[in-house]
């Protein structure tokens, strides 16, 4: 059994190797191996991360760059792909390079889905970096006719009995900081879809495992510290107007996908949404945000494709 863990670095060399560091120190690391790609950082994040490879031999640790950044889906699909081609590989843990991992995290990722045969994907405790009392998430939750995630637990302080008494039934999906699938999912349902550049990739094969007659399992003393948005400049404490414009823009874009893929009926109420968020927005006298949010309704009004040719892919190609 083998278990291919997964990290994406776009101009963020400093966090990638720190979470490198921190799976270095886990409990059961001779059976993982390391896929890092890196989506074709403008920067010198590739050699430095080649370069801190190279000094630590780390003989498990795979770097792969891409030829070109098409998102955070596409350059996980890398490396499932990779594990895909050893027999050996039981599951693969998508794993945000913002992160740093709990020594024990992986075991309990591991009993979690082979408690539970049903169980495709399943997720950590995440906690907040900058305040590891603090929990970001446990799952999350998606109203389509909002357009909107919602993290499961998002501010409680952490305490293991709090934790044990989440259950995942109630959750929409697993968030991607830590994504811990099967073989077995993957090979049913494929990889992830690269038609969302960055957002809802997680919700979507979330929602396409449970079509398939998968579950999610939630491993509560997995314990994983996320920086949350260190690449893409969308953490929640950062001030509203101080947000990425980038992650932004790509956040309405894959709600607007998500919601035309599974609830194309709703996509009008959707667009009323939109309206109202830009209404809101100006309140915050956030008039960038607004205009975003008022290309996002118009584009849905209009029935603009949003797939832009990607779509979810198989280890054959695409589906």
């Amino acid at each position: 059994m083998r278990v291919y863990v997964v990290l994406v670095n776009y101009n963020n060399a400093h966090d990638t190797i720190e979470c490198l560091q921190s799976l270095a120190a886990l409990s059961g690391r001779e059976s993982c191996q390391i896929i890092v790609c890196d989506n074709a950082s403008t920067d010198s994040s590739y050699v430095e991360i080649a370069e801190w490879i190279r000094t630590t031999a780390a003989r498990q640790i795979t770097l792969i760059q891409s030829d070109k950044n098409g998102g955070f889906a596409a350059g996980c699909n890398v490396g499932i792909a990779r594990g895909l081609a050893d027999p050996e590989m039981a599951y693969v843990w998508l794993l945000n390079n913002d992160t740093v991992v709990d020594s024990h995290s992986l075991n309990y990722l591991i009993e979690c889905i082979q408690r539970d045969p049903a169980v495709g994907v399943a997720g950590s405790t995440l906690c907040y970096a900058h305040s590891p009392e603090t929990i970001q998430a446990v799952g999350g939750t998606f109203i389509p006719w909002l357009g909107l995630s919602s993290h499961v637990a998002e501010g409680a302080r952490y305490s293991r009995s709090f934790c044990h008494s989440v259950r995942a039934s109630t959750f929409d999906y697993i968030v991607g900081a830590s994504f811990f699938m099967s073989r077995r999912v993957i090979e049913k349902v494929g990889l992830l879809d690269e038609s969302y550049f960055l957002y809802c990739e997680e919700i979507d094969y979330c929602t396409r495992a449970k079509q398939a007659g998968f579950t999610l399992g939630y491993a509560a003393d997995s314990l994983v510290f996320h920086k949350e948005g260190a690449t893409t400049g969308s953490a929640k404490r950062i001030p509203r107007r101080s947000r990425s414009e980038f992650a932004d823009r790509c956040a309405l874009r894959s709600q607007s996908l998500y919601v035309k893929k599974f609830h194309k009926r709703l996509l009008p109420v959707l667009a009323l949404c939109f309206l109202l968020r830009a209404l809101r927005r100006t309140f915050f006298a956030d008039w960038q945000g607004c205009g975003r949010a008022l290309v996002a309704s118009y584009r849905l009004i209009v029935s603009r494709d949003l797939a832009l040719g990607g779509g979810p892919r198989t280890a054959s190609g695409r589906v």
